[in-house]
This record gives structure tokens, C-alpha cells and sequence, in this order.
């Protein structure tokens, strides 16, 4: 029997959880149990066909031989980062470059961001991860699919000049976390009525990728 996880939702719309069932989930962390604990959130929420990976060359070989829905991926990783993970999708070729990926950090500085903006990347979390966060970005990509643009010899990803929602700095969930009860493993256990309330209205970040 599935356990509980109180900040998720009990029910979920028929049509959503069709789409979600038929999701192929990457997960790339280098921490085995973090992995676990995420596929364990995914699978509440019907994502049930996830693989795993913990290092960069891992991932990549998993890409070159499995058709995968969504990347979900750390930023520090042994053999290098998450966004040379972004990098290596966004330069394959079509169809795979669209490949919608979220970043997962614990140090999401304004650098850090506007890295990954620039490297392509769908969405960025802050950890430690709220389950409820993690389930409504990846059902807004689901029911909003990215439209991918390209600036050749300079960037192809996400059209930047659509709104980008649910990107947060670590000064960000720090503002937020005065409240939050307790986590483990990379993940936020119990959501107080602030964190639910901050949740639901995104920092929004806006703006085209820079060249640089």
C-alpha cells in the first residue's frame, strides 16, 4: 500500500492523470535515496514508468537508448553538472532537444539561474523539494508544453519571451522556509499554510537569453 503524502493531492482530473501516467521520468542525482524519495512522490501522482541516474554519463547513456518524457536533474553531479546535461539534450538533434528538463539545486543563486536560462532548461527547484511544488511544475509542463525557439550559434530552448514560472533563488526559499516543519533527504516532509500560499504565486522570471 502506497504511503500517504499529505501536501499532495487525494485526486487528481482524469484527463491529467492520463497524461501523467504516460510519462517517462529521468531522475539524475547522485544521492540513491534522494532518487527514491522522488520516484516515491512521482508514483503518488501516477508517473509510474521513472528511471534512474547518478551521474552525468549514466544519464547520457540512458538518453542515447530510451525514449524519456522529462528530465529531472541535480546540478552538481560527480562527472560534472546538470547543465552539461542540458547542454548535450539541447545540441542533439529534433525531436529529442525538446526534451523538457527541470533543474534541482540547493544553491540557486541570480548566476546560478541565469545560467540555466541561458543553457535551455524548462524550470529550476530549489532543494529541499515540497512534493506539491514538484507536482505542479511538472503538470504545467504537461498541460502547457514549452515552445522551443532557437538563435543559431547562440541559444535554442525555451521561448524566453513566454511567461517562465516557479523559478526561485535560494534567498527565495529562505524567505519562505521560516515555517516549514522539517525535511529530509533533499525533501520538504510537512508544508505549513505559508509554504502552500507561496506555492501557488511563482517568482516569475522574464527576458531573452543573453550571448554571453
Amino acid at each position: 500500500m502506497q504511503t500517504a503524502i499529505p501536501s499532495l493531492p487525494t485526486t487528481i482530473p482524469e484527463a491529467l492523470a492520463r497524461e501523467l501516467r504516460g510519462i517517462h521520468v529521468l531522475v539524475v542525482d547522485p544521492e540513491r535515496n534522494f532518487r527514491e524519495v522522488v520516484g516515491h512522490i512521482l508514483r503518488h501522482v501516477h508517473m509510474t514508468q521513472i528511471t534512474q541516474a547518478g551521474t552525468l554519463s549514466e544519464a547520457r547513456q540512458i538518453l542515447a537508448k530510451r525514449q524519456v518524457s522529462l528530465v529531472l536533474s541535480e546540478f552538481r553531479l560527480p562527472d560534472g553538472t546538470g547543465l552539461d546535461l542540458v547542454k548535450a539534450i539541447r545540441g542533439g538533434t529534433a525531436p529529442a532537444r525538446r526534451l523538457p528538463v527541470i533543474l534541482l539545486t540547493g544553491e540557486l543563486d541570480r548566476l546560478l539561474l541565469r545560467r540555466a536560462i541561458n543553457a535551455g532548461v524548462d524550470d529550476c527547484l530549489v532543494k529541499p523539494l515540497r512534493p506539491i511544488t514538484l507536482y505542479q511544475r511538472i503538470s504545467r509542463l504537461v498541460q502547457r508544453p514549452p515552445v522551443y525557439v532557437e538563435i543559431p550559434g547562440v541559444y535554442f530552448g525555451p521561448d524566453r519571451r513566454r511567461r517562465v514560472d516557479g523559478i526561485e533563488t535560494v534567498e527565495d526559499r529562505r524567505r519562505q522556509d521560516t515555517v516549514a516543519s522539517r525535511h529530509a533527504g533533499g525533501i520538504i516532509l510537512d508544508d505549513g499554510p505559508e509554504e502552500a500560499a507561496a506555492d501557488a504565486s511563482p517568482v516569475t522570471a522574464r527576458g531573452r537569453p543573453s550571448s554571453s
